[in-house]
């Protein structure tokens, strides 16, 4: 679930995963899920600063 609102001068952007079981979590994990997310968060960002500017 993704979720986001103005809060400030920016935007509150909040980002949830729920899985089935544990194993799913864990297999997820293993793939390299986080750090995934994370890079195309940092993608998300810079797309938006860019069309500020």
């Amino acid at each position: 679930m993704l979720a986001h609102r103005p809060q400030g001068g920016g935007t509150l952007y909040g980002a949830r995963v729920v899985h089935g079981t544990p194993e799913d979590c864990r297999r997820h994990a293993a793939m390299g899920f986080e750090e995934g997310w994370g890079k195309a968060l940092d993608q998300l960002i810079e797309f938006m600063q860019a069309r500020r500017s």
